[in-house]
């Protein structure tokens, strides 16, 4: 133990060489632990993303179910513009400023949050020889930088 603290007490010090390849190497090191780092948040942030469009996509597309399954009519008004009769009271549902609203009785509600913003929805009326009132929706609904397409069909009673 002796030989090894008198060796190391001989020594003078680090050369600058000797210096420049540790910064090398931890700079190295750093820029690999950052780099991973970075992707493992992307990764969350995006998979948070997900979850929310999910959950957001399910909540929409229960409450059409709902509405719609028990209506008396429906009308594709236009390609952004649904209107649902049930026992003589009308609602409609739209596009209006990155949210799907329902209009019920004169009154505005959003259907969606403002955690996602719905690109795009669309309405068709699918009604067919084959299949009767059949409503088909498409829904793309974007987060950051996700931007996610949904499709549901729906027979109306």
């Amino acid at each position: 133990m002796r030989k090894i603290l008198r060796t190391i007490v001989k020594q003078q010090g680090v050369t600058l060489i000797e210096i420049v390849i540790y910064i090398g190497v931890l700079s190295v090191v750093a820029v690999g632990i950052i780099s991973i780092i970075s992707q493992l948040i992307t990764l969350k942030h995006n998979s948070d993303s997900y979850g929310i469009i999910t959950s957001e996509v399910s909540n929409v597309f229960e409450k059409f179910l709902y509405d719609t399954r028990e209506a008396d009519n429906f009308t594709v008004v236009d390609n952004h513009t649904l209107r649902i009769t049930k026992d003589a009271l009308t609602t409609e549902y739209r596009l209006e400023s990155d949210a799907i609203v329902f209009i019920d009785g004169g009154n505005s509600y959003a259907m969606t949050t403002n955690m996602v913003i719905v690109e795009d929805v669309t309405f068709s009326d699918w009604t067919s020889i084959n299949s009767d009132n059949l409503l088909h929706i498409e829904l793309i609904l974007k987060r950051g930088s996700i931007s996610e397409t949904f499709q549901t069909s729906i027979h109306v009673r």
